[in-house]
C-alpha cells in the first residue's frame, strides 16, 4: 500500500530517487506483487504528467492499481506512507513544502501495521476511486466499445501504436484482414460493427479536429520488406501475411486519407533496437478531454491488458506529453508532403516488383 496524499511536488534533485522508486516497484509487480498507490492530484499539469510517466511501466504487469482522492478540494493529510503487511511500514509527514524538511516514522509491530492498513483501505473505500479501468483479456466486447465511445467524441487526438491503424484500411481490406484472424460468425459481426461506427466517428471528427498518429518505421519495413502487418484483433495483437496488392491499396488509401483531410497527420519514429521496441510494445490513444486508452502487450498472439483512464486532469495530462513529444519529432518525419512523397515511393517499388 502506498499513499501520496498532499499537493507536493518532487524537485528535481530529487529525482534519481524516484527513479529509483519506479524501479523497486517494478521488480515487485513483475514478481507478482500487488500494489495499490494513492494519490491526491493537483492542477498542476507538469506534476501529473510525471505521474503518468512513473507509473506507466508499472502497467504492464497488470498488478498495479492506482487510486484518486476523488475530492479534489478535500483536505487528505499531508502523509506519504508504504505499507507492506507483515513486513512493515514508513510513515513521512511534512513540516513544510520543502520534503528535506520532512520527518519518517518506521513501524515492524504488528499492531501498528494492522492499525497503517485499516486506516489506509478505509480512505481507500471512503475517498477515493480507481484511477484506471481494467479490462482483462475475456473483456474484448467491453474494451471495443470503450474504444469506439471515446472516438465517437469531439477534440484533438493523438494515436501512438507500431504500425498502422485499422482505421486507415479500407472496409473491404479490413474484412479479409478479420477473416485471417479466425473469429467466430458472432465475433466478425461484432468486429466489423466496431469498425464501421470507429471510421465513420474518425471520418467524421476529422474534418474539425486535428488528428496525429504516430508509428514505427519499423512497421513499413516489416509491410513492405516482410508484407506484414500488425493487426490488432480479438486475440491482441499479431503480424498478418499481406499480399503485394493489398499492401498497395493500403498505402494509397493512406495517402488519400492525408490528402483529404488537412487536420489529419502522420509522423515515424525509430525504433532501430531491441529495447526501443519493448519500450513501445503498447497501443495508446489519447482524445482531448475525454479519455486515455491503453493496450499493454505482452507476447506476440496475447491480448496483454486494456484500460481507459477518464480522469480529467490525467487525460489532459496524457495529452499535454503527447503534444511536447510530437514537437520534438523531426520536420521531416511528420511533414505531410514528405510522408505522402515517401509512401509514395514504397508504392512505386512495389509495384516495379510485381
Amino acid at each position: 500500500y502506498i499513499s501520496y496524499n498532499d499537493d507536493t511536488d518532487i524537485p528535481e534533485h530529487l529525482y534519481k530517487i524516484l527513479v529509483q522508486c519506479a524501479n523497486i516497484l517494478s521488480k515487485a509487480v513483475h514478481s507478482g506483487w500487488k500494489v495499490l498507490f494513492m494519490i491526491k492530484l493537483s492542477d498542476s499539469t507538469a506534476r501529473t504528467a510525471r505521474f503518468l510517466k512513473f507509473i506507466l511501466p508499472l502497467l504492464k504487469a497488470g498488478r498495479f492499481f492506482p487510486y484518486y482522492i476523488k475530492k479534489y478540494d478535500h483536505c487528505a493529510g499531508n502523509g506519504k506512507d508504504v505499507i507492506i503487511p507483515g513486513i512493515g511500514a514508513i510513515s513521512c509527514l511534512a513540516s513544510g513544502p520543502d520534503p528535506e524538511n520532512a520527518c519518517a516514522f518506521f513501524f515492524k509491530n504488528r499492531t501498528a501495521l494492522d492499525a497503517l492498513t485499516r486506516c489506509f483501505n478505509e480512505w481507500l473505500c471512503l475517498y477515493s476511486e480507481p484511477l484506471f479501468k481494467y479490462f482483462p483479456p475475456g473483456e474484448s466486447p467491453d474494451f471495443s466499445r470503450r474504444l469506439t465511445e471515446t472516438e465517437d467524441n469531439i477534440g484533438d487526438r493523438f494515436l501512438f501504436k507500431y504500425g498502422f491503424s485499422t482505421l486507415t484500411l479500407s472496409e473491404n481490406l479490413f474484412e479479409r484482414l478479420l477473416k485471417k484472424d479466425n473469429p467466430t460468425r458472432s465475433e466478425f459481426a461484432a468486429a466489423s460493427e466496431f469498425h464501421k461506427k470507429r471510421l465513420n466517428a474518425f471520418l467524421t471528427y476529422m474534418q474539425n479536429y486535428k488528428y496525429k498518429d504516430i508509428y514505427l518505421t519499423d512497421s513499413l519495413k516489416d509491410l513492405i520488406m516482410h508484407k506484414q502487418f500488425r493487426y490488432y484483433g480479438c486475440a491482441g495483437a499479431k503480424l498478418m501475411d499481406m499480399r503485394t496488392q493489398d499492401i498497395i491499396e493500403h498505402l494509397k488509401n493512406i495517402i488519400r486519407l492525408l490528402e483529404t483531410y488537412d487536420n489529419y497527420d502522420i509522423a515515424f519514429i525509430s525504433g532501430n533496437n531491441k529495447r526501443m521496441k519493448e519500450k513501445y510494445d503498447f497501443y495508446c490513444m489519447v482524445k482531448e478531454r475525454q479519455a486515455v486508452i491503453f493496450e499493454i502487450l505482452k507476447a506476440p498472439g496475447t491480448s496483454g491488458w486494456r484500460l481507459s483512464i477518464e480522469e480529467p486532469t490525467l487525460v489532459k495530462a496524457a495529452f499535454n506529453v503527447f503534444d511536447e513529444a510530437w514537437k520534438q519529432i523531426a520536420p521531416v518525419n511528420k511533414d505531410k508532403r514528405e510522408i505522402i512523397s515517401w509512401l509514395q515511393s514504397q508504392i512505386n517499388i512495389l509495384e516495379s516488383c510485381r
